[in-house]
């Protein structure tokens, strides 16, 4: 058996006894599944750090797009402000 088998094979063989879900599934799973599959681990095992912390990540992800999203609007009202500030000192100041 080379090296590469021998470590997959203990990998699903810790993922088993641990009771953590193949990545591939943990990668499916939405974070309400996350947390309910969290809940059921025993604090501090090696399951419920592993399962905190990939629902921590998506947390952070949704978090950092709605930062982001929120910038962009941030920085749009800005440009559309100074525009309308533009037109209007423009439009008003100019004596006819």
């Amino acid at each position: 058996m080379n090296l590469k088998n021998k470590k997959a094979e203990e990998e699903a063989f810790e993922q088993g006894f641990y009771g953590i879900p193949e990545p591939k599934l943990r990668a499916k799973m939405s974070p309400e599944k996350l947390a309910i599959e969290l809940s059921r681990q025993e604090k501090g095992s090696p399951a419920y750090i592993l399962l905190e912390h990939e629902l921590n990540l998506r947390l952070e992800n949704i978090q950092a797009n709605a930062t982001q999203t929120a910038g962009r609007y941030g920085v749009l009202a800005a440009f559309l402000g100074a525009l309308v500030t533009f037109f209007l000192g423009y439009y008003l100041g100019t004596p006819k």
